[in-house]
């Protein structure tokens, strides 16, 4: 009996000892770890960042934490897990860097999957460098780490991490034309392009007139936000039908690395903007029959830069030059198929239909009338008040800028059509505080003068002319000229030199 008793506590000592061997060399914290996990790496990198090498190993020995989180596609569909990992913070203390100081990084997947991740995001959120969900380890496809940032959509969560970049901080610049995609695209080759299962209508994002630069900015109508490589950019398609439509796609990206429904996108200084989406982004501007987009509010919306003027451009090539000041004014709508841009209380030529692109003129100059090619000057006007006063360059850079087309009589019985540019009399005189008048005298420096009725001062189209067909006046006919619209050739005033209002 003994002796049998004495063979099993043999084995069974055996067996215990065979165990323990069996464990020597695995983590005993980490019921996880797979054969070979640990020796997988993550690579980061940066400017001015000697590239760091980590392994999951490393990562596994830092503090590990555990979350609830919940997952949000695009279509807000939910999905919750438990998470285990590291914090990408205590990963960054590893080479001297601190979380909350970054400027934004990009998260690149084995795949070739990439996604910046923004300032604000690095400020205000956890990241974790998962490696287990729902207390198993990831699957192979998932390995070696799940980047999961609670309270963030799932684009940000990215699977099977191999790289991190550090990016610097960007200036975002100011846009100084930005074109309408609608009638961008009409002169543009399209081609078919298979999105799941509809055939819909692609452009190559390469034939888009966009100054190379690092990354090309997108951002859709819910406000999602994306910086996308240049040369990744490039090499796509844009979808410009059918279904979350405007689109940027490619069939040999990952799908989580598509954007769609495009408000705008922009690479320097040039940007491309949808009015389909922003029908649906902006609160409707109206004024008549015209409901649309405040042009205020949209280039209020793509950082457009400042200037003294702006140009509405047609496919057709027609132009036309707007105030700074008139640009409140402006709607962009959608009129039998044509963009269109119309402005309220301006002549009827300042429409534009068919608009292709907005351009920023004298870039930096706030003053709505003021030119860096303009001569100061100034006329003497009498009858109001007491004293003479004077009407100014300066005080006409504060009114509207009209436009008019004018048919001149010359002497010798031909006629010209003119393109002007000016302040409206009438506009001049109310802000001079003129009241109870009948007429107005408007005399040259040289002496000739005519009267101008009480009729004829009120009509927008009479304006004291600064610059014909887009230039300032030369010296023998400016800098201001009278332009009575309608009016006989002897009605026009060159060199004006003083109102006597009566």
């Amino acid at each position: 009996m003994k002796k049998r008793f004495f063979v099993i506590f043999a084995m069974l000592l055996l067996l215990l000892l065979a165990a323990c061997s069996g464990n020597k060399g695995t983590p005993d914290s980490d019921p996880g770890l797979q054969p070979g996990d640990d020796g997988e790496e993550i690579v980061i990198t940066g400017k001015d960042l000697e590239e760091k090498v980590i392994t999951v190993a490393e990562i596994r020995q830092l503090d590990s934490v555990t979350r609830d989180v919940v997952s949000v596609d695009s279509g807000g569909n939910e999905d919750k897990y438990q998470v285990k990992g590291a914090l990408f913070a205590d990963v960054l203390e590893l080479i001297g860097k601190k979380q909350q100081d970054l400027n934004g990084i990009r998260l690149i997947a084995g795949d070739g999957y990439m996604i910046e991740v923004p300032q604000e995001i690095l400020a205000a959120r956890e990241i974790i460098l998962a490696y287990e969900i729902d207390g198993k380890p990831l699957e192979d496809k998932t390995k070696p780490i799940r980047v999961v940032i609670p309270e963030e959509r799932a684009m940000y969560w990215i699977r099977n991490l191999v790289k991190v970049e550090i990016l610097e901080a960007r200036e975002q610049q100011s846009l100084t034309k930005l074109f309408l995609l609608e009638s961008a695209v009409s002169a543009l080759e399209t081609q078919d392009y298979t999105y799941y299962d509809a055939v819909d209508q692609a452009i190559i994002c390469s034939d888009l007139s966009l100054p190379a630069a690092e990354t090309v900015y997108l951002k859709s109508t819910d406000d999602f936000e994306k910086n996308e490589k240049f040369e990744v950019f490039a090499q796509g398609y844009l979808k410009i039908s059918g279904a979350e439509a405007p689109a940027f796609v490619a069939p040999d990206l990952p799908k989580g690395m598509h954007v769609k429904d495009i408000l705008y996108l922009t690479s320097e200084d040039v940007g491309y903007f949808s009015v389909t989406k922003g029908l649906e982004y902006f609160t409707s501007a109206s004024f008549d029959d015209i409901t649309g987009i405040a042009v205020s509010d949209l280039l209020n919306e793509v950082a457009m830069a400042a200037g003294s003027k702006y140009l509405f451009t047609a496919t057709d090539g027609y132009s036309v030059e707007i105030e700074a000041a008139d640009l409140e004014k402006g709607v962009i709508y959608v009129n039998n198929d044509e963009v269109t841009v119309a402005f309220e209380g301006l002549p009827k030529n300042t429409r534009v239909k068919g608009l292709l692109s907005i351009e920023v003129l004298g870039a930096g100059t706030v003053e709505a009338g003021v030119d860096e090619a303009t001569v100061d000057w100034s006329i003497t006007v009498e009858g109001i008040g007491e004293n003479t006063v004077a009407f100014t360059s300066a005080d006409a850079a504060k009114l509207s800028m009209r436009q008019v087309t004018a048919v001149l009589s010359k002497k010798d019985g031909t006629q010209e059509t003119q393109n002007w540019e000016g302040v409206s009399l009438k506009d001049v005189l109310d802000m001079l505080g003129a009241t109870d008048y009948q007429s107005v005298i408007v005399e040259a420096a040289d002496g000739y003068a005519q009267e101008y009725s009480l009729e004829l001062i009120g009509r927008e189209e009479t304006i004291l002319g600064l610059k014909l067909a887009g230039q300032p006046l030369d010296e023998n006919n400016g800098p201001v000229q009278a332009v009575p619209t309608g009016e006989p050739g002897n009605m026009w005033i060159k060199n004006v030199a003083k109102l006597i209002v009566k």
